[in-house]
Order: structure tokens, then C-alpha cells, then sequence
């Protein structure tokens, strides 16, 4: 796990990252989601909401994330997590892009978009390689 953590810290990172904006949601006043720049969020779900998917989508990566250190590597639920947070990361900044808005917090949101996406692909890497090893050790059994 030592290892493994070192190697995807910005992972864990952004997990909880997830995680605590999230509880920050859920613990900030209802208004927050009347404020223009979260006005179209709203129309797709209510504040309460989109909390409550932030602290899933965070709990489920560190799970994940703790599965592929403790118990096997696993680029595959390590992609799935970063997919997921990709989602919600890109989600966030669809106000932006609808309302030519760019704040501060719009290049928080950007940078951890694209971090997650560079895991995207460096997971969907380590599975297609794993996926090779797997398959040239289940052909060797049969010959």
C-alpha cells in the first residue's frame, strides 16, 4: 500500500478532494445554488444533491483506490473511479463555459479536470498491459 500510495497520491488527492467539496456543499446554506454561476446545476439537480453525488463519487474512489493498494492492483476500478471524477470535475465546469465565467475557481476545476483525465489514461494504460500479462499467463497453462 506504501508504495502504491506514493505512486497515485494526486489520485488520493482528488479523491478527497471530491470528498470534501462535497461536505462543503452539504454544509454551506441552500443559497449557494441560487448564485449564478451554480443556476444551471440547479436545473439539473438541487445543491443537496450534487453534495451528496460529490461525497459518493469521493468515498467510492478511495475505496478503489484502497482495494488497488491493499488488496490487488486493479488499473481497471482505478479508471472507473477517475472517470467518475472526471464527470464531476467537467460537470462543474459547465456554468463556466455556458456563462463565458472564469473565475479563480474555474482553473482549480480545469486542472483537477485534466489531472483526471491524465489518470484516464495512464490506468487505462497499466489495465491493457496488466490485461497482456494476464492472457500470456492463461495461454501458458494450456500449452
Amino acid at each position: 500500500m506504501k508504495y502504491n500510495f506514493r505512486e497515485r497520491v494526486s489520485e488520493w488527492v482528488m479523491s478527497f478532494g471530491i470528498l470534501a467539496w462535497g461536505i462543503l456543499i452539504l454544509g454551506s446554506s441552500p443559497e449557494i445554488f441560487q448564485r449564478e454561476y451554480y443556476v444551471l446545476l440547479h436545473a439539473i439537480m438541487d445543491g443537496y444533491k450534487w453534495g451528496v453525488l460529490a461525497i459518493l463519487v469521493g468515498v467510492t474512489r478511495l475505496i478503489f483506490l484502497s482495494i488497488n493498494g491493499a488488496w490487488r492492483p486493479s488499473a481497471h476500478i482505478r479508471a472507473i473511479g477517475a472517470i467518475f471524477g472526471s464527470t464531476v470535475w467537467g460537470s462543474l465546469l459547465i456554468p463556466a463555459i455556458h456563462l463565458n465565467m472564469f473565475n479563480p475557481i474555474v482553473a482549480i476545476y480545469l486542472t483537477l479536470l485534466i489531472m483526471d483525465l491524465f489518470v484516464i489514461a495512464h490506468a487505462a494504460s497499466d489495465a491493457k498491459l496488466a490485461d497482456l500479462i494476464a492472457k500470456d499467463r492463461l495461454k501458458s497453462l494450456w500449452e
